[in-house]
């Protein structure tokens, strides 16, 4: 931090000013560090001394302090930035919305999202904005207004993708409303999803994160392959059943995993329903 000052008071001395680039970078490697205090003071000190502030700097800083439990000071300083008119984009408001939902602050998520839609980027407003939410929603068991804003992006035509429809047939089955999880499924069905259809939605939404995916839990894996086998021979209540117990021992499922469940499902859905026309 104190080689961040000198390099600022050495270009002054020479007249010069230290571009935002390097600012930014900066910044993001004193979050990285967890230096968030040093970082909130070179932030406040180049603003002094007139550099270049810019939205990527006050975003930077944002979700640094969420990334590490400072919400209250996350909002502090998206507050400033608001106050200085400088525009946040579409990617700190989609980390404004997630820091909230993960520190249990919902309906805060809620009015940024609603606060994005009615700002000029509503435009930019894309699945992950709405599917944080949605998750979160369903973790609080808030299934009504989860399935409100489901119906507001179908609208929209924003999705429904993968993970949607994941966030929501996992809460109802750790909510333990089974009979709702295969509803939902039979719906998804009557719509026409298919196994492609939700791995190509998944890659789209995996091409707009920069998250690293981190290596699967092996319980995850066992139950996951024990799954997939149910589910390729056809036995989907079984399949369901391991899936439920998965869910109560909090084993994150692999992605591949729902993916086939779901499909599996909705062959099974669809089977039934050829065998009823046909008697």
């Amino acid at each position: 931090m104190d080689e961040a000052f000198r390099l600022m008071d050495e270009m002054g001395r020479k007249g010069l000013k230290m571009d935002n680039v390097t600012l930014n970078t900066m910044l993001r490697a004193l979050c990285k560090e967890r230096k968030l205090d040093e970082a909130h003071d070179l932030l406040c000190s180049a603003r002094r001394r007139g550099y270049f502030v810019d939205e990527v700097s006050y975003g930077t800083l944002i979700i640094g302090y969420f990334k590490h439990e400072k919400a209250s000071q996350a909002l502090r300083l998206w507050d400033e930035m608001k106050e200085k008119e400088i525009i946040p984009s579409i990617i700190t408001y989609n980390s404004m919305i997630a820091g909230l939902c993960q520190m249990g602050k919902t309906n805060q998520a809620i009015d940024k999202l609603d606060e994005l839609l009615e700002s000029g980027l509503g435009k930019d407003v894309d699945a992950v904005s709405y599917n944080t939410i949605i998750l979160s929603l369903c973790k609080e068991k808030r299934f009504g207004e989860a399935f409100d804003l489901l119906a507001e992006m179908e609208e929209k035509k924003l999705g429904p993708d993968c993970y949607t429809y994941n966030a929501i047939l996992g809460g109802l089955t750790d909510a333990g409303r089974m009979k709702d999880a295969e509803e939902f499924i039979s719906k998804i069905a009557e719509k026409g999803k298919s196994e492609y259809q939700f791995l190509e939605l998944g890659k789209r939404q995996d091409a707009r994160t920069s998250e690293i995916p981190q290596e699967p839990h092996p319980n995850a894996i066992a139950y996951s392959k024990k799954i997939n086998e149910l589910c390729s021979q056809g036995r989907y209540k079984d399949a369901m059943k391991i899936f439920h117990e998965s869910k109560q021992k909090n084993i994150i499922l692999l992605k591949s995993t729902y993916i086939d469940l779901m499909d599996g499902l909705i062959k099974r859905r669809k089977s039934t329903s050829k065998g009823m026309l046909s008697s």
